[in-house]
């Protein structure tokens, strides 16, 4: 379970910025930052959420922490799922990278460089 939770939280960390930025251009640091801390955040949420929701709202906590992280496959592919949604509605809101960054990383020439 704690290798199920650990991978769950790094995919869902990592894979909106990692697969949208492969195949688009315009995600922006904010939105990878965003990414990153609120899945973590809802990773560790829905543990809690979860092993109270198994054991009830009397158990404590050590019973829920438990219980929560036996659901670790769930809470990573919820994780995922929020990690591709939270990166492209920030992108969106947020100001698209300078073109001579996009140029760099993506290896195109830049239009207007003196060679």
């Amino acid at each position: 379970y704690m290798m199920g939770i650990s991978w769950g939280t790094l995919a869902g960390c990592f894979i909106g910025p990692f697969v949208l930025g492969v195949i688009w251009k315009g995600v922006t640091k904010p939105a990878v930052w965003a990414s990153i801390i609120s899945s973590l955040a809802l990773t560790v949420i829905l543990i809690f959420v979860f092993g109270i929701d198994m054991n009830g709202w009397a158990c404590g906590i050590g019973t829920a922490i438990k219980s929560g992280v036996s659901c670790s496959p769930t809470i990573g592919v919820i994780c995922m799922i929020f990690s591709l949604i939270i990166t492209t509605v920030v992108s969106l809101l947020t100001k698209k990278p300078n073109e001579e960054i996009l140029y760099r990383a993506f290896d195109m020439p830049i239009e207007n460089e003196i060679k």
